[in-house]
């Protein structure tokens, strides 16, 4: 009988079959690995990054609240942070943290050839503005038109040191030549809303964020703090209450706000039964320093506060006003009578330009034709 054998084992068409699919897994495998520690050296990467940022934001604040007179003062405060390389070299000294073990170079965290903003009344600082434009609704000025306001990036507006708020940590800026922007307010519209308009088109026209500043209307709190006398300008009746009958107020006095703030805008009059008013109402000449004759604008401005004249027959409600051109005169222009009469007055605006104190000048001198570079 013959005998049938089987055979054992695999054909070499099969052994290559098999090598060829390993070597296609192998491939695939090694591209998803390949993928994954790119993803994940991605990941860390922007993890180091964002922490070494957030070192170097730490630091500054601290030497922002407490600047460094110094090169050797700053190196002293640098030294609670790390370790510092090269530090005889100013070009050249590292910082090694001793969180993270980052490497940061020293002038790119505080530039001891910068000035902290010890910026003084009068400075000219380099301020720069975006184009935009602020269009006003007739019916909230009570004038019925309205109005279009615009700035350009490229306006040389020259701005300067209003004042500086220790207790606030701030710096004004005013501008010294901008061209005039003219409000007209009229009636119980034009003083329920003058305050939200003057700070929106303030805000609009001139905040800027790449220096951290906002912007508003020139208001009686700015006015405090460059003179001495304005207590003096109260007159007798300044804080006192008088209660009327049958008389028409502006719908903001029932609103519990106060004189120089706005949020919503408000519309129209009410007839009260009774309402009781406090008078505070500014007049007279205010005692300013040389620098501040100078530096004011010589116009009338709007204030971005609202008065109240409490009379015998009936109330007064006005915006307050600075006339620079006659003497720097406080005092304000009636809008609107309790009797329902209404007036319409045109002023400037001027806005105040808020910055933190804590701002470096990179360059200049603070003179008009080479004013102060703020850090941004």
């Amino acid at each position: 009988m013959k005998k049938v054998y089987k055979e054992n084992g695999i054909t070499l068409t099969s052994l290559v079959i098999t090598v060829v699919v390993l070597m296609i897994f192998s491939v695939v495998f090694i591209g998803i690995n390949e993928k994954d520690n790119d993803a994940l050296n991605l990941a860390r990467d922007k993890k180091a990054e964002t922490e070494q940022l957030s070192i170097e934001e730490e630091i500054k604040n601290q030497l922002s609240e407490n600047p460094p007179q110094n090169y050797e003062q700053l190196i002293g405060i640098l030294k609670n942070f790390g370790q510092v390389i090269d530090e005889e070299n100013i070009e050249k000294a590292v910082l090694q943290t001793t969180k993270g073990g980052y490497e940061i170079k020293v002038s790119n965290i505080w530039n001891m050839d910068a000035k902290n903003a010890g910026l003084k009344v009068g400075d000219y600082v380099a301020y720069n503005v975006e184009t935009s434009q602020y269009i006003s609704d007739g019916k909230y000025t009570g004038t019925g038109e309205r109005a279009i306001y615009s700035v350009f990036s490229g306006d040389e507006i020259k701005w300067r040191v209003f004042y500086v708020d220790e207790i606030k940590n701030e710096i004004a800026i005013i501008p010294e030549n901008l061209s005039t922007y003219m409000l007209t307010l009229e009636g119980e519209n034009g003083y329920n809303n003058a305050v939200k308009i003057l700070n929106d088109i303030a805000d609009t026209l001139f905040s800027n964020e790449d220096y951290k500043a906002s912007a508003r209307a020139l208001n009686i709190e700015d006015i405090q703090k460059i003179t001495n006398n304005i207590g003096s300008l109260r007159g007798d009746n300044y804080a006192s209450k008088k209660m009327y009958e049958g008389v028409y107020y502006p719908n903001i006095v029932t609103q519990n706000i106060s004189n120089s703030s706005q949020i919503e805008l408000f519309m129209g009059s009410s007839l009260a039964n009774r309402i009781e008013t406090t008078n505070s109402f500014y007049q007279g000449n205010l005692e300013l320093d040389d620098i501040y004759k100078e530096l004011l604008p010589n116009q009338t401005f709007w204030l971005a506060s609202r008065a109240i004249s409490n009379n015998e027959n009936g109330i007064s409600y006005y915006i307050s006003t600075l006339d620079v051109e006659n003497n720097a005169i406080i005092g304000g222009s009636k809008l609107f009578d309790s009797d329902q009469t209404r007036y319409s007055e045109t002023h400037a605006l001027l806005p105040v330009v808020t910055i933190s104190r804590n701002i470096q000048i990179i360059s200049g001198e603070g003179k008009s034709d080479n004013p102060y570079k703020l850090e941004q």
